[in-house]
């Protein structure tokens, strides 16, 4: 990671649903996901948020500011033991 790259940290929820798990990002309403595993919802929610802000980002519109980070944090998921039905998992993204 270079020093002038920018992090997004994007959280992300996940909460079971009938046929699996649904994921949605609260900060990007509309954007929702699902999988068969919380892993997979967070993966397929992942891909939508990157291409969300690429988006965004290639056609100069408005990023939520509190979702601009300087640090350094990988992306990451934690599948471990839930006491919550509901999980938020942050999400960075770097883009140079």
């Amino acid at each position: 990671m270079r020093p002038n790259d920018t992090i997004f940290e994007v959280p992300i929820i996940i909460e079971p649903d009938e046929d699996g798990f649904h994921a949605y990002c609260p900060d990007f309403p509309g954007l929702h996901m699902c999988g068969d595993t919380k892993e997979e919802a967070f993966e397929n929610a992942k891909d939508a948020v990157k291409g969300f802000l690429m988006v965004k980002l290639k056609y100069g519109e408005r990023i939520p500011p509190a979702l601009i980070r300087r640090k350094t944090k990988p992306a990451a998921f934690s599948a471990g033991a839930q006491k919550q039905q509901r999980e938020t998992v942050d999400l960075a993204l770097t883009f140079a």
